[in-house]
């Protein structure tokens, strides 16, 4: 494989993965599996080895060890067999960090919680969007501070502490204190803040951004104490609890996470399918998309958005019958139309172009029967951001 010159500087506090000499991390038999995102190729499958201020040393499954310059490696996303194992309660903050555990206390300020490893973290609560108590509650829209309670009602104003009990003072200045057992969730006011890069995601929820780790010889992964953690960490998350290492999160979007209007274009049937999710709990939302037609889709791009690249599959089934023609365009221009071969790559600049994202699939003779074609991996890639 061909190298390339970095296109970027990265963050002055680095993201280090030391892959120890002989260590289990170096064999594609017994390590996991994880999808690279690079600057200036296609998705690759890889095994860990190491990253640092220098580039990233990774075993591509197909052509071995490869090195890549800084900057052209912007995360490593888990795949093959694993699965969530989420906390019930969890803390999300305003940056979109993630930091799952069991509640400890809370006061005007502060909230103090407990997690497996990272063990007790106190979190400002100026820096807090929501809490939930209870997984999967549902907090409604609002203007002010909402405290959701167990039966689904919920009280909005100005939250006084989170605690047992959490007080809220309410529009029209009462202050009502309710126990924490009530309680089902929170959201908190405030602005939303750019994401800080790198960021270490695992399986039971963290997504916390860090400054330097390392794989060890022993199999797990050292990391420096995160910014909320009062103590040492109880023991470090091995390999096989990573689900994402995101070196620059700004760099990439899946398209599965654009919004899109699905258009119907068949005069047989009154709607078309939306896109198909193949993988909806993939991280950082990078899975497959299963398009029906006929019809078009319009997939609204990201700032900044430079290249689409993904590959176009058929279903064993639907190989039987032709294939769809595809054309692909971003606001008048028409970027790529053809047909649908086995794992066919695409890598289409979007430089410079306005507009929706529009895939378009024409159908045969068959009609809509077996008319559909599956996005492999479809991301888009972002240019960097302009520093004056």
């Amino acid at each position: 494989m061909t190298m390339r010159s970095p296109v970027y500087l990265s963050r002055v506090s680095t993201l280090l993965l030391a892959a120890v000499a002989g260590s289990t991390i170096a064999s594609a038999a017994d390590a996991p599996e994880f999808l690279a995102i690079l600057e200036s190729d296609r998705p690759r499958f890889v095994n860990l080895g190491s990253i640092d201020g220098m580039g990233a040393d990774l075993l591509d499954l197909e052509e071995g060890w490869v090195n890549y310059p800084t900057g052209e490696c912007h995360a490593v996303i888990r795949r093959g067999k694993w699965s969530y194992r989420p906390s019930r309660m969890r803390v999300i903050l305003h940056d979109g960090q993630t930091l799952p555990g069991v509640f400890v206390e809370g006061d005007e300020e502060h909230l103090k919680i407990d997690h497996l490893w990272l063990r007790e973290l106190v979190i400002p609560l100026d820096r807090i969007n929501r809490i939930e108590f209870r997984s999967g509650a549902s907090i409604p829209e609002g203007t002010g501070d909402r405290v959701v309670l167990a039966n689904g009602d919920f009280l909005e104003g100005f939250l006084e502490q989170v605690g047992d009990p959490t007080v809220i003072e309410t529009g029209d200045g009462e202050r009502v204190e309710i126990p924490l057992d009530r309680v089902a969730a929170v959201a908190i006011e405030g602005e939303p803040v750019e994401p800080r890069w790198p960021q270490v995601w695992t399986i039971d929820g963290v997504r916390m951004s860090v400054d330097k780790a390392e794989f060890m010889s022993s199999g797990r992964i050292g990391l420096a104490r995160h910014e909320f953690m009062t103590d040492d960490y109880d023991r470090l998350p091995g390999s096989d609890e990573i689900v994402a290492l995101v070196f620059d999160g700004s760099r990439f979007s899946p398209l599965a996470t654009m919004p899109v209007e699905t258009i119907n274009t068949s005069v047989a049937r009154r709607t078309a399918p939306p896109p198909r999710h193949e993988r909806r709990s993939a991280p950082v939302g990078l899975t497959d998309l299963h398009l029906q037609g006929p019809a078009r889709f319009e997939f609204t791009l990201p700032d900044r958005a430079d290249r689409f690249r993904t590959s176009l599959r058929r279903s064993r089934q639907g190989g039987r019958w032709p294939s769809p023609t595809i054309t692909i365009s971003a606001g008048e221009q028409e970027l790529w139309t053809g047909t649908a071969q086995q794992d066919s790559p695409l890598d289409l600049s979007l430089a410079n172009l306005s507009g929706p994202l529009v895939i378009e699939l024409t159908c045969g003779d068959q009609g809509p029967v077996h008319c559909g074609v599956t996005l492999v991996d479809p991301i888009i890639s972002r240019a960097a951001v302009e520093t004056p």
